[in-house]
């Protein structure tokens, strides 16, 4: 069984992930892991957007210091289009 529900309280169930199983499908063996990329989009192991928001806002703020660091070299059309391709 890959789940379980315990009871933390009459009426309140909770529902708990095992973390030391391991799935095998033809000969290929699957592991728990605490967030998975799919598609882009960073699934933690609870669904919630929490890694998908750290990830973005980590990337947008390496962009956006890129483009601080280039602003006294390049005209501000540039920068305005760098910055809608490339953050918004």
């Amino acid at each position: 069984m890959f789940m379980f529900i315990a009871d933390e309280m009459r009426k309140c169930r909770k529902m708990l992930i095992l973390q030391d199983y391991l799935l095998i499908l033809d000969n290929c063996t699957i592991t728990p892991q605490t967030s998975v990329k799919l598609l882009g989009v960073t699934l933690d192991q609870h669904l919630t957007s929490g890694t998908q928001i750290d990830n973005v806002i980590s990337k947008c703020q390496g962009l956006l210091g890129m483009l601080a660091r280039a602003t006294p070299y390049l005209p501000k059309q540039l920068l305005r289009l760098s910055y809608t391709a490339l953050i918004h």
